[in-house]
């Protein structure tokens, strides 16, 4: 999972299209083109592109809220400017 540091932002899919999970909730939703998705600096979300696909998107925000990062596991949020840690 990961934020966004825009206080809004909104995408708009042109061309293809992806399942998104927010937060906590089990069941993702499909957005296609043509949808419109408003992005806020909460929940979190995640963005799943079938393999192969093509997924083009206009995207417009307002100004910075909070620090752009990730949800990781057996960790808190962290930020996108953290240098990457591998784990096996």
């Amino acid at each position: 999972l990961h934020s966004h540091p825009w206080r809004v932002g909104v995408s708009l899919l042109l061309v293809g299209g992806y399942r998104e999970a927010r937060g906590h909730e089990r069941r993702a939703r499909e957005l296609r083109a043509g949808a419109v998705n408003v992005l806020w600096p909460w929940p979190m979300h995640r963005v799943d592109v079938s393999p192969g696909g093509d997924v083009w998107t206009l995207f417009v925000h307002d100004g910075h809220s909070r620090q752009w990062g990730f949800l990781v596991p057996r960790e808190d949020f962290v930020s996108a400017h953290r240098p990457a840690v591998v784990r096996p």
